[in-house]
């Protein structure tokens, strides 16, 4: 098995695995509007509630730090046992975990689409499977500002959290 990234250019649903992620694409890529990215409204509690506790957005700053963890769905936490909420992409614990999500979100900016990306992480004592989408969010000019990224692990991922 390949142990590196897999991060693909998407511009259809079906190249996305989970039903939950595809459903995500589509309501991103319908938000769009004459050929532009969709906005921040988009960023929406009641819009993303079908996959809120598996969302990630990052804010894109033209400076360093380029990419700050906006908001890690409580889902996310409770896996990967880290809130990063606040924090740089660079305090992410997992090295490489670190390296794979920065070429995505590069690729993302650089070449305003949306991405996919496969890779299997380390959680606890073994490797799953890991599907995750980022999506661009730009401004009223049209400067991506932020990432959208939904992800979803097996239900039998393991959490970090006590009693879950």
């Amino acid at each position: 098995m390949n142990s590196g990234p897999l991060i693909t250019a998407i511009d259809n649903a079906a190249a996305i695995e989970q039903v939950l992620l595809q459903r995500l694409w589509q309501l991103w890529h319908d938000a769009g509007q004459d050929g532009r990215l969709p906005g921040r409204d988009l960023v929406d509690p009641m819009k993303l509630r079908f996959i809120l506790g598996q969302v990630t957005v990052f804010d894109v700053n033209p400076t360093p730090p380029h990419f700050v963890y906006r908001l890690l769905g409580q889902d996310i936490v409770d896996r990967i046992g880290v809130e990063l909420t606040g924090k740089p992409l660079e305090a992410h614990p997992d090295p490489n975990r670190y390296v794979a999500i920065k070429a995505a979100l590069e690729k993302m900016r650089d070449e305003r689409v949306a991405v996919r990306m496969s890779y299997p992480i380390a959680l606890r004592d073994g490797q799953i499977a890991h599907e995750a989408i980022l999506m661009p969010i730009a401004d009223a000019t049209g400067r991506i500002i932020q990432a959208l990224c939904g992800q979803v692990m097996p239900e039998n991922a393991p959490r970090w959290r006590a009693g879950l």
